[in-house]
C-alpha cells in the first residue's frame, strides 16, 4: 500500500467532492509549518486549506482557487 496526499475540493453547495489533486512533500511540509500538527506527526488527518495557506498551497500545487469550493490536504492509502 502506498499513502497518498492530495489536496480535495468540496463543493460548499452540497460538500460533494469535485476535485482533487495529488501532492508532494513540499505541500505537506508548507501545510505542517502552518497547523497544529500535535498529536498527528505523520499528518494522517486532514487539514483544512484557506486563506494565505490555500493560496501557497495551490502556487507549489498549481491549482486555480475556485471560490465555490472548500480545501483540504487529506491522506489515505491506495493499493
Amino acid at each position: 500500500m502506498r499513502v497518498v496526499r492530495a489536496v480535495s475540493g468540496f463543493s460548499k453547495a452540497d460538500d460533494s467532492l469535485v476535485w482533487e489533486t495529488e501532492v508532494g512533500d513540499d505541500v505537506v511540509a508548507e501545510v505542517g509549518a502552518a497547523s497544529d500538527t500535535s498529536g498527528d506527526p505523520e499528518m494522517y488527518n486532514a487539514y483544512p486549506l484557506e486563506g494565505e495557506l490555500l493560496r501557497k498551497v495551490s502556487r507549489i500545487a498549481g491549482f486555480e482557487i475556485d471560490a465555490d469550493l472548500d480545501y483540504l490536504l487529506e491522506t489515505y492509502t491506495q493499493g
